[in-house]
């Protein structure tokens, strides 16, 4: 009851259809395609803060590397860079 009152409140979307959309990305994670959601709290909507449009399910880890990114591309591409440099 609470899950399909938040999916409408917050994304104005059913149960219905966010299980759709969960099974047409595979019932994976949209950006790391895993099949765990990586916390009790289970899958995470991603969605625009402006808009509310969703944009797929996360994973938690992906949901939280997003947040702490505060959804910032330059950041996130500058996070790959560094990464790429230290890995070698």
């Amino acid at each position: 009851m609470y899950r399909r009152a938040n999916l409408k409140k917050c994304y104005n979307i059913s149960t219905e259809n966010w299980d759709m959309l969960f099974y047409a990305q595979g019932s994976r994670c949209a950006a790391c395609g895993s099949d765990e959601p990586g916390s009790r709290l289970g899958w995470h909507t991603d969605h625009d803060h402006e808009t509310t449009k969703i944009r797929g399910i996360l994973c938690h880890p992906c949901n939280m590397a997003l947040g702490n990114a505060k959804e910032d591309v330059k950041r996130l591409a500058a996070l790959i860079v560094y990464l790429e440099k230290h890995n070698a």
